[in-house]
């Protein structure tokens, strides 16, 4: 039997497109780029879907790399990808709310597909480890840094574009853990991506800031094998709207252990 080598088609023109693009190279994948996916002037979301739907059977892609930020075009796109009888990759963060996320994810495994986010941290040497270790702890803390020197970005916010990355980790890693300290931001003095678990003396932690691992290509090779076998990866449409939940619960604080718990968790 052969390698399984499927086409992709990568939608969205802009620098992340480009670095998802130039990933799939790497893999020695076909990339296909098309424009025409943006919402047209007083297009109503099922004329859209049809009319992606359609441009995406066009290019026999069987697999669909949404790599835009995240807006209400996302989740017509993801099923346009669906109709056209294609796996799909959605960008981080995923914005969407879990009754939303299950249908979806039910759509696709109905019609044997797979959907997915990029969460891909969750591909680093470690993580595996650290969430043998974790995973089943109920009395956790967690923190997490991610300060970039890059500038900002006024359409996404920090702790939904850096934040879900943390917010991932921990949620695959101790899902139970309550978070101690949750620091993002952009403009930073220094660069800093690391998460750190602790309970009863006991501490564990991961410092990402300087990574030169393949965790991009993890992730496809990752995905490609779930599409094959008709089951999810771990950053199905689950995972991710588990962590807009827990973004939701941050900005209200609902999820942050209290001062007492956290004075000693770096």
């Amino acid at each position: 039997m052969g390698r399984f080598r499927p086409q992709w088609l990568v939608v969205g023109s802009g620098r992340w497109g480009g670095i998802v693009a130039q990933a799939l190279e790497r893999c020695d994948r076909t990339v296909l780029t098309r424009g025409g996916f943006r919402v047209l002037p007083g297009e109503a979301w099922d004329a859209y879907q049809a009319r992606c739907a359609e441009r995406i059977r066009e290019t026999g892609a069987e697999m669909v790399w949404i790599a835009t930020p995240p807006g209400e075009h996302v989740v017509p796109l993801l099923e346009a990808a669906l109709a056209a009888g294609c796996n799909a990759v959605v960008e981080k963060p995923w914005l969407t709310d879990s009754s939303t996320s299950s249908r979806i994810s039910k759509e696709f495994a109905s019609c044997a597909k797979v959907a997915a986010v990029h969460h891909q941290y969750l591909y680093l040497d470690d993580i595996e480890a650290l969430r043998e270790r974790w995973q089943r702890r109920d009395d956790a803390l967690f923190a997490g840094a991610f300060l970039t020197t890059k500038p900002g970005r006024p359409d996404l916010p920090a702790d939904a574009n850096l934040g879900s990355h943390l917010l991932s980790m921990r949620r695959y890693i101790a899902p139970s853990s309550q978070i101690a300290k949750f620091d993002v931001g952009y403009g930073q003095a220094v660069d800093l991506r690391k998460v750190c678990f602790r309970s009863k003396g006991q501490s564990d932690g991961l410092d990402f800031t300087v990574n030169s691992q393949p965790i991009v290509e993890r992730f496809i090779a990752d995905f490609e094998r779930s599409s094959e076998r008709g089951t999810e990866p771990p950053a199905n449409l689950g995972h991710a709207a588990a962590v807009f939940d827990d973004l939701l619960a941050v900005r209200a604080g609902k999820l942050l252990a209290l001062p007492t718990q956290n004075a000693n968790v770096n």
